[in-house]
């Protein structure tokens, strides 16, 4: 599965796997991995501001959570320059 995020995205992700999940290079330099037990991968992506997070309950931005099965995830931004062209298993927020 493929997930691409807006740009201007900023607040937790929360994705479910039982292969893999994989963050662009673009993604990796705006995320903040906060778990990841037996497929279950937590992660905030923006700017994580200790004073703001006070966890997924209370949180009023964006987040996303989805869950890909037997599959992995892939995780882009949706400007990215390099996007594969399979898009079986697009997820476009």
């Amino acid at each position: 599965m493929k997930l691409y995020l807006p740009k201007s995205f900023c607040g937790p992700v929360h994705l479910q796997a039982k292969h893999r999940v994989w963050y662009s290079a673009a993604v990796r330099t705006q995320l903040t991995p906060l778990s990841e037990v037996d497929g279950d991968h937590m992660a905030f992506v923006g700017n994580m501001e200790p004073n703001i997070w006070e966890g997924w309950q209370s949180w009023k931005g964006d987040s996303f959570s989805g869950d890909a099965g037997a599959t992995s995830i892939d995780v882009y931004f949706d400007d990215e320059d390099y996007i594969p062209t399979s898009d079986n298993n697009c997820v476009c927020m």
